[in-house]
């Protein structure tokens, strides 16, 4: 698989198969009042936990900060990031020579860090980790 095919992976899987499948956003962290197993729910306004509730049965998060982070990275940010991998697959197509991940503190080229910095957060979105050699 080519770098470009890669970053056309993890655009397919954000957009086609979770974002367009999950509950529109934005989000919102829910906290709870009460004392409880779950500090906070996730939810589509800021008072009701429509999309994490509360409790096990509900799904609800054990701490606030990961409710709040959930809900930073909801569905349109998803969307916005497959946009960003098909932009960048079409570069890595045209100039494949930025598309190799590569020792980075050696280039100082702005483009070229900023390609290997996206192909690394398409290889996270595909569950592979960080490369340190080229992944021609």
């Amino acid at each position: 698989m080519t770098p470009a095919d890669k970053l056309r992976a993890a655009a397919t899987l954000l957009r086609d198969h979770l974002a367009s499948a999950a509950t529109d956003g934005p989000w919102h962290a829910v906290q709870y009042d009460a004392p409880d197993d779950f500090e906070a729910g996730l939810g589509t306004t800021p008072d009701e936990p429509d999309i994490a509730g509360h409790g096990y049965e509900g799904g609800g998060f054990v701490r606030l900060c990961d409710a709040q982070y959930a809900a930073a990275m909801h569905p349109g940010v998803g969307t916005a990031l497959a946009e960003l991998f098909d932009a960048a697959a079409d570069l890595a197509t045209a100039y494949p020579v930025l598309a190799h991940d590569h020792y980075r503190p050696a280039c100082d080229d702005y483009t070229c860090d900023l390609m290997c910095r996206v192909a690394a957060a398409a290889r996270a979105v595909l569950g592979a980790g960080p490369t340190n050699g080229d992944t021609r």
